[in-house]
């Protein structure tokens, strides 16, 4: 594949994850988040069921390390998207974007360029801005950390994907992946929250279209990030909160306020630090 093939690929993805942020909002109004999140990636992993038998011990291992990620951001975000909005989701989920560099020195010691510093203090003071209540969004709540800390993971997630896709068949790392998430999120459902789960036409056709789609944009990510590095792909991924504001804008009328779009537009100017470190992004 092409640098250009898996840039387009990864553009294509992060708009479908920015409308995720809109639809799996309306899902939780019907059932407790990681309840469904659950069924939603057991659900994604059992059709991939005949890939299983094939898979190798190393294979299982570093989808299991993707898997463990994954689930932790996944499960953070989806619990903090019942009492925060998709937009402000959105832009400090896009915060991982600094961090990723940082993940990769901790992980493998590659370098970050000392402006890294500089980026994620802006991304910082950027979602004070977002979160704050002068922009008449009462503050950091608690959904508001728990998706900090799952930007934080996320990070962590992009490096891995760079470093096993490039070594292990994508289809088998995805497989693993989702199951890993899956069976960690319905193991955690009755510890962490009152499970709840309304079978009605908006949480299936959401609970099918997501498990659908979490094969497709998983594993096209996978591919992608076989040519493209991390670094590459967390700029792509800023893409998403945009896609997410105006997502949630047509479908839960949702405005930020000019404090609120200050504190976003700071945000996605300090991820602009990363196209430093990866000069040929396009």
């Amino acid at each position: 594949m092409t640098k250009r093939g898996a840039i387009g690929i990864l553009i294509g993805v992060t708009i479908l994850w920015g409308t995720f942020f809109t639809v799996i909002k309306m899902a939780l109004f019907h059932a407790s988040p990681l309840l469904f999140m659950g069924v939603r990636f057991l659900t994604a992993s059992a059709l991939l069921a005949p890939v299983f038998p094939r898979i190798t011990r190393e294979e299982w291992h570093g989808g299991a390390v993707l898997g463990a990620f994954f689930a932790a951001g996944a499960m953070l975000q989806s619990s903090g998207l019942v009492t925060t909005t998709p937009a402000r989701s959105a832009f400090i989920t896009s915060i991982c974007t600094p961090l990723v560099p940082l993940a990769s020195y901790l992980a493998f010691r590659v370098r970050p360029r000392p402006f890294t510093l500089v980026s994620i203090a802006i991304a910082m003071f950027g979602t004070y801005l977002l979160t704050s209540a002068k922009g008449g969004s009462g503050g950091l709540n608690h959904g508001d950390f728990l998706t900090l800390i799952a930007a934080s993971v996320f990070a962590g997630h992009v490096v891995a994907v760079s470093h096993y896709a490039s070594r292990f068949r994508p289809l088998h790392l995805l497989a693993v992946q989702l199951l890993i998430t899956g069976v960690a999120s319905l193991l955690s459902s009755p510890l962490l929250e009152t499970p709840r789960f309304e079978f009605n036409a908006i949480v299936f056709w959401t609970w099918l279209g997501l498990s659908l789609s979490a094969i497709v944009t998983f594993g096209l990510q996978l591919v992608a990030q076989r040519t493209v590095s991390a670094s590459r792909a967390a700029v792509i991924f800023l893409l998403e909160p945009l896609v997410a504001s105006f997502t949630s804008y047509l479908v839960f009328g949702e405005r930020l306020g000019a404090w609120q779009w200050i504190g976003g537009g700071l945000i996605l100017a300090a991820m602009l630090e990363p196209l430093w470190e990866a000069a040929e992004i396009l």
